[in-house]
């Protein structure tokens, strides 16, 4: 049987980046937070991404770094907490940063765990309570349920943050499980769609000779049914467009791509596999 119902003031589900800033901002505010974590240790995507040298954000401007997101609603939080703030926030915990030539921006530790120690001292030193091996199971009624080391726990939140992730990689904690618990609760939760995608080439001999080289004057071009999708995906995911099919002027493959993936990914499905045309034109 759970325990009595634990009444909490605020409640974040996942301590991973997300719910960490959550915690922090509600215990800048005044608010006794209490932080709940599936794993044994909070922040485990954070460590693993830290492994190849934690790109925290990229030296850009903002109205070019906004425009790499899909989603508008994003304008106003990326204009608050952009590249230069995350840079502050680094700092202010004292990992200096730097940019690489590319213009993304890592720790000069190239390591997450002592940006991650510094954010644990801080966050501890403001009053947040970090609760680990709590797995939400979902609802009782309209408390929280949870399986802890001590057995079945409820909590009571007066506000609560699901700080879930999504479901990329369950060994780390992001299994997608909340899903059908808040689709019962009538919330409306879009379908999984990748939010990065790798792509396989099946170059042809003359081609994979240059494996690695820049490739200039490129053209890029997004098909599926027959049909150009390029410009389409470009201005709106929703729309296909038939004409003007756009040209990736940029000296490698790979970054023209890339470049494209975030529109891309708005056209893969079962039943729609587009196929993307290279068009490699004489300088």
């Amino acid at each position: 049987m759970p325990q009595q119902s634990e009444a909490i003031q605020a409640l974040v589900i996942g301590a991973g980046p997300a719910g960490l800033m959550a915690a922090e901002e509600l215990a800048k505010a005044g608010v006794q937070a209490l932080v709940v974590e599936a794993k044994p240790t909070v922040a485990r995507k954070f460590l693993m991404a830290g492994k190849s040298g934690l790109n925290v954000t990229k030296d850009e401007e903002l109205d070019l770094f906004a425009a790499r997101y899909d989603s508008p609603h994003l304008r106003a939080m990326l204009e608050d907490f952009g590249p230069r703030e995350v840079r502050i926030w680094c700092r202010a915990l004292g990992q200096e940063v730097f940019t690489g030539s590319s213009g993304r921006v890592f720790p000069v530790s190239m390591k997450a765990s002592p940006l991650l120690r510094a954010w644990l001292q801080r966050l501890t030193a403001q009053g947040v309570e970090i609760r680990t091996r709590w797995r939400w199971t979902g609802f009782d009624g309209a408390d929280f349920a949870f399986d802890t080391p001590s057995g079945p726990q409820i909590l009571s939140p007066k506000v609560t943050i699901l700080a879930l992730g999504g479901a990329s990689w369950s060994r780390l904690g992001s299994d997608g499980a909340w899903v059908p618990w808040l689709r019962e609760k009538g919330v409306l939760i879009a379908d999984w769609k990748p939010a990065n995608m790798g792509f396989r080439v099946n170059w042809s001999r003359h081609m994979a000779a240059h494996f690695g080289q820049p490739v200039k004057g490129v053209t890029l071009k997004v098909c599926s049914n027959g049909k150009d999708r390029t410009n389409g995906l470009l201005q709106d995911p929703t729309k296909v467009a038939e004409e003007h099919p756009w040209k990736a002027e940029v000296s490698t493959v790979y970054t023209s791509i890339y470049a494209m993936h975030i529109h891309l990914r708005w056209t893969f499905s079962p039943t729609l596999q587009p196929k993307i045309s290279l068009i490699v034109s004489p300088e």
